[in-house]
């Protein structure tokens, strides 16, 4: 199946991104935040919700995954000194995870990905037994 590029060049992307917050945005993922937990971001854009997310889970750590460079390498300069974050960047369908995930989230991505059964299946396998996907879309249609 052919890849879905994205040419995000001269877009306003990370100013979007940075208005972003878990209570606006996510607040659903809230409540299954908790201390040590291991979390991947899928999608995580500048790594904006990541970094908040990473308040939430004290001595866990938390990987955004993003393939868009530009992207990383802001989040990089906006949150590098947050000690339990890691940005990352790679395509979803190339990405070998460290180590297993308690919990993965993704937000305004699956749209995106070229072949969702073969991300959701990826995502399972880098699951902890237990662990959990969270998926945050919206209805496109009823955008005004």
């Amino acid at each position: 199946m052919k890849e879905k590029s994205i040419d995000r060049k001269d877009q306003q992307a990370n100013k979007i991104f940075e208005r972003r917050t878990l209570s606006s945005d996510y607040r659903t993922i809230i409540p299954l935040l908790s201390p040590g937990m291991e979390i991947l971001d899928v999608g995580c854009g500048t790594g904006t919700l990541t970094n908040e997310v990473a308040t939430y889970i004290g001595d866990g750590t938390i990987t955004g995954l993003d393939n868009t460079p530009s992207f990383i390498d802001s989040g990089n300069e906006h949150y590098g000194s947050t000690q339990n974050l890691n940005l990352v960047c790679n395509n979803i369908f190339d990405y070998q995870p460290p180590h297993p995930f308690d919990l993965i989230i993704t937000a305004r991505t699956m749209q995106w990905l070229s072949d969702i059964p073969r991300a959701l299946g990826l995502f399972k396998s880098w699951l902890k037994p237990g662990g959990q996907i969270s998926i945050l879309d919206y209805n496109h249609t009823s955008i005004e």
